[in-house]
């Protein structure tokens, strides 16, 4: 309870320098920071004086919203965001996934998202769930070709885990999308 009460002053700290410097500080009570900013960036997106949106976020859920005037740079100061500093693109996403924006909710869907809480589908890691979305296209898809067998690529073991775990895939997208 102390570190939780040691974070939230720290928190009304930072929010206080961030008012105090010019920003705005938004939020919505019950709702987690990346959909009170996929939701300003949807809605930043239908305004034709908003040229370009950057998205400051290690989130990976985020890159769902690149597309034509949005990128999201990433916040790490190392590993990946020092091998790779400029903003993600679509060309990013597509290189970091083998599957466009609009797929990423299905590829971290049946890999899960650990720093979101996201399950996943056991033992499906995202080279493999970006192999599976790219060939089918969707969750659902996918599920379907595990349940009828009709992917001929897919191994029996990664067959019976998405089978086992259908459900748990299921909600495992609605979380990330």
């Amino acid at each position: 309870m102390a570190d939780r009460d040691a974070r939230r002053v720290q928190l009304l700290r930072v929010q206080d320098t961030l008012r105090r410097d010019g920003f705005a500080v938004l939020g919505a009570p019950g709702q987690e920071a990346d959909d009170v900013i996929a939701a300003l960036v949807m809605q930043a997106t239908t305004q034709p004086q908003i040229k370009s949106i950057v998205i400051w976020s290690s989130d990976k859920d985020l890159l769902q919203l690149v597309g034509p005037g949005v990128v999201v740079q990433s916040m790490r100061l190392t590993g990946e965001a020092k091998a790779h500093p400029d903003p993600t693109g679509v060309d990013g996403v597509v290189a970091r996934f083998g599957v466009g924006p609009e797929r990423v909710a299905h590829v971290l869907a049946l890999a899960g998202d650990g720093s979101d809480n996201v399950p996943g589908v056991p033992r499906v890691g995202e080279r493999t769930a970006a192999k599976l979305v790219e060939r089918h296209g969707t969750v659902e898809a996918v599920l379907a070709a595990a349940a009828d067998g009709s992917d001929p690529e897919m191994k029996p073991a990664l067959r019976a885990a998405l089978v086992q775990h259908a459900e748990q895939a299921r909600l495992s997208l609605q979380l990330v999308t």
